[in-house]
């Protein structure tokens, strides 16, 4: 359970606070996860299921919820550690289907989050330099340091504005959520002279 619901944020590097790589990083969290399994707070998953099924969701079944709970009211016991599966393979690089035809960074020089305090919402504007419009199938945002950057948003704004909700969503990063190109057939326009504004947390 751990390997398909929490190791994809919670391992070296990630924004988990701490790892849950194998049995010995795990156990001592053990009443923990069992109170943010139980609460339904990890792992975090918002969508309402009442809208119908998700292809991308990471909730627990009631039987996994339970089998956290029993785990920890048990002291957290290793059981037969030469059952445990080998551990995770994650894709190094791009996760895109392919080499990307075009690679823009957000900023010219990395943003220095503070080690305490709030930090609002940050704001860039890339010029791509598309001087025709493009169809883009797939786009991935690559966080300079994953183990601080909660979310990136990128829109094209035709003009370099956007305003309210006019500009086009390109593509996201948020801790966990893997890259989804789009059916075949499709693609989104980003139109010429558009810039890259990305929303950075």
């Amino acid at each position: 359970m751990l390997q398909a619901h929490c190791v994809e944020c919670h391992r070296p590097g990630e924004i988990g606070p701490f790892s849950l790589t194998d049995y010995e990083e795990s156990a001592g969290w053990a009443a923990m996860m069992a109170e943010v399994t139980r609460e339904h707070r990890m792992p975090p998953w918002h969508a309402d299921p009442q809208f119908g099924e998700f292809v991308n969701a990471n909730s627990l079944t009631d039987e996994e919820v339970q089998l956290f709970q029993d785990w920890s009211l048990a002291g957290a016991p290793a059981g037969d550690l030469s059952k445990v599966p080998p551990p995770r393979e994650f894709t190094t690089g791009w996760q895109l289907p392919r080499e990307p035809d075009l690679v823009v960074a957000m900023a010219p020089q990395p943003f220095k989050v503070p080690a305490e305090g709030e930090v609002r919402y940050q704001y860039f504007s890339v010029d791509p330099g598309l001087t025709e419009d493009k169809w883009i199938n797939a786009a991935e945002v690559v966080p300079g340091n994953r183990a601080v950057v909660h979310h990136v948003i990128v829109f094209a704004a035709p003009g370099g504005k956007v305003k309210d909700d006019d500009g086009q969503m390109i593509t996201a990063y948020v801790p966990g959520l893997r890259v989804m190109p789009l059916p075949k057939g499709y693609a989104k326009r980003i139109p010429a002279g558009s810039q890259f504004i990305f929303q950075l947390h």
